[in-house]
């Protein structure tokens, strides 16, 4: 197949790590219940399929963002402690540093990678970049001086 298609998929399998990241930090250390993921803007353009009680998945044809809704996320945040907002926020930078991890570990046992994993490879590189200098970045830095 294409790479284009590749790297787009490689895209949106590091977005989906990236905010199970986030998801799995949630639910550990601020026992909060994952009310669904989002790829794209939320709002009226999205669809959303229910899986099980409570649980949607949403897609936008405008996928500029990936979220995950927490029940109460507001409010649960406001009450964690700074370490665990900085662990919250920074999660998904790590889940796709972890991806990355994982992927140069791989390669000595399987000699030259597959460019799909090559892709997801530099897929999740450039989505922790980009969130270390923007979104979670931001979010991390304000949990850090105490004004998230």
């Amino acid at each position: 197949m294409h790479n284009g298609f590749w790297m787009v998929l490689a895209f949106f399998v590091a977005a989906i790590i990236h905010e199970a990241g986030h998801a799995t930090a949630w639910r550990l250390l601020a026992g909060a219940r994952i009310r669904g993921v989002g790829l794209g803007l939320p709002g009226r353009f999205s669809m959303s399929f229910a899986i099980g009680q409570g649980f949607a998945i949403s897609c936008s044809p405008l996928l500029l963002t990936a979220y995950v809704v927490i029940e109460n996320g507001a409010g649960i945040l406001q009450n964690l402690s700074r370490s665990k907002k900085i662990v919250v926020h920074g999660a998904g930078i790590a889940a796709n540093m972890a991806t990355l991890l994982g992927i140069f570990m791989l390669a000595p046992f399987i000699g030259r990678l597959p460019v799909e994993l090559s892709l997801l490879g530099a897929a999740s590189l450039v989505l922790a970049l980009m969130n270390i200098f923007f979104v979670d970045g931001w979010r991390i830095a304000r949990a850090a001086l105490g004004r998230a």
